[in-house]
């Protein structure tokens, strides 16, 4: 497994949606939100992204990996709250792009 690849978006159309699942194929991992040291949250629900801006870091054996959106959008909600353990392609946010008013999921 590649350092680039892990913390990287897969996006899998669902109906009306887009999902956008964080890509770890091994080991248990864990959600952090991305900070600003200083100044807390980097995004936050309602926040506006930008393609490849982290919207949180993944913890997996002490290593943090930043999970980055792979489309400019509005974020809508976490789905995996701080700490709590992330699972292989498990959608973490949801994320409305700004192209063709599709919702999608991080």
């Amino acid at each position: 497994m590649k350092g680039k690849q892990v913390g990287k978006g897969e996006m899998v159309k669902v109906g009306d949606q887009v999902r956008i699942c964080f890509k770890q194929s091994m080991g248990s991992c864990e959600l952090w939100c991305a900070c600003k040291p200083g100044k807390g949250e980097m995004v936050k629900v309602g926040d506006q992204v930008k393609k490849g801006q982290t919207l949180a870091f993944i913890e997996q054996l002490g290593t943090h990996w930043p999970l980055e959106s792979p489309q400019a959008g509005e974020i809508i909600e976490f789905l995996v709250s701080e700490g709590e353990p992330v699972e292989y392609k498990q959608p973490v946010v949801v994320i409305s792009p700004f192209f063709g008013g599709v919702s999608g999921y991080v």
